[in-house]
């Protein structure tokens, strides 16, 4: 859902840039306001927002009444709210604050085995390449540098939040960048066999079931999972034999598969 609606915001904030449109840039406002709320490393989105004001403006965008409103009502919400949820952590017991300790550089194997993430089963190969090749072809591009604005925000981010990319959804937002990429690349490939729609026709066919197989590849593993399997099913059973509104105790090592499951509130034992 955050990265849903800082796509939402994204594409009308392009909106109110290109036609000036008021309506545009409060619904841009308000899903980017709701997506950093949801998750707070969305706030990386801002940069390739300031690419835009930057590209339509220079510095002049510090003198846009409009902007400032837009930065308030789509950070002052996450602000007030992280501040609350900061202060939760300080006054109770375990005063932990969630994402603590994330913010860590971390060797080189640990970058690399990120890296093999992303390539495979956050990308697959195939996208991956497609998402390089598309992204030489892009640079000229009417707000190509939005892309390459996230782009070298994501990098950034999972360089000094090394240990909280131990998490993978957090490179979720490399999903859209690399589509964005890859179709550009898809159709600088197109071009050369414009001559030929046949050959393309059985190209694109090729391209689209070897991008199925090696998503099934990759996802699968997730879903036969042992651990998460079994979880599942110790939370759909304490879902159909405990009382709605239970508290529940796990032994799950932080794993909130049980309490999702489960549909229930409580503790991990770690």
């Amino acid at each position: 859902p955050s990265l849903s609606l800082a796509l939402i915001g994204l594409y009308f904030f392009v909106r109110w840039i290109d036609r000036d449109e008021t309506k545009s840039l409060i619904v841009a406002a308000i899903a980017i306001s709701l997506s950093v709320l949801i998750k707070l490393p969305m706030v990386l989105i801002g940069l390739p927002l300031l690419f835009l004001a930057w590209e339509k403006w220079r510095w002049n965008f510090l003198r846009q009444p409009a902007l400032w409103s837009f930065a308030a009502v789509a950070l002052l919400p996450s602000a007030i709210w992280y501040w609350h949820a900061h202060e939760v952590a300080e006054t109770f017991y375990p005063h932990h604050f969630f994402g603590a300790g994330g913010i860590q550089i971390e060797n080189v194997s640990w970058y690399a085995r990120i890296a093999r993430q992303i390539v495979t089963s956050t990308l697959t190969p195939l996208l991956f390449v497609a998402a390089v090749i598309g992204s030489f072809a892009t640079w000229r591009r009417k707000h190509a540098g939005l892309l390459y604005g996230w782009l070298a925000a994501m990098i950034l981010f999972i360089i000094f939040v090394g240990y909280g990319n131990r998490h993978q959804w957090y490179q979720l937002p490399l999903v859209p960048i690399a589509a964005a990429f890859g179709g550009a690349g898809c159709a600088l490939f197109a071009s050369k066999f414009s001559h030929a729609p046949r050959t393309l026709i059985v190209l694109s066919i090729l391209f689209v079931g070897s991008f199925g197989l090696l998503s099934f590849k990759y996802a699968r593993p997730v879903y036969r999972s042992r651990s998460s399997a079994e979880l599942r099913d110790l939370g759909l059973e304490l879902k159909r034999t405990t009382p709605e509104g239970s508290l529940i105790i796990a032994a799950d090592n932080g794993d909130p598969t049980v309490f999702y499951y489960g549909e229930r509130r409580g503790w991990h034992i770690l």
